[in-house]
């Protein structure tokens, strides 16, 4: 039979689980402009470090 709280968990589990992918991950539930300037944050760091393996892997 299983157990009904369990399965309302499960249920809420999938739903928080859909609405996470839908806005990009565990930042779903941060108020958006937190959310936002996080993630740019975020691409500026991750630019920076291909730029800096770039310029490591060009000839000299």
């Amino acid at each position: 039979m299983g157990n009904p709280a369990g399965m309302r968990l499960k249920a809420r589990e999938k739903r928080r689980a859909k609405f996470e992918k839908r806005l990009g991950g565990p930042l779903a539930y941060v108020p958006k402009e937190i959310r936002e300037t996080v993630l740019q944050q975020e691409a500026a760091f991750l630019k920076a470090e291909a730029d800096a393996k770039k310029k490591a892997a060009a000839p000299k």
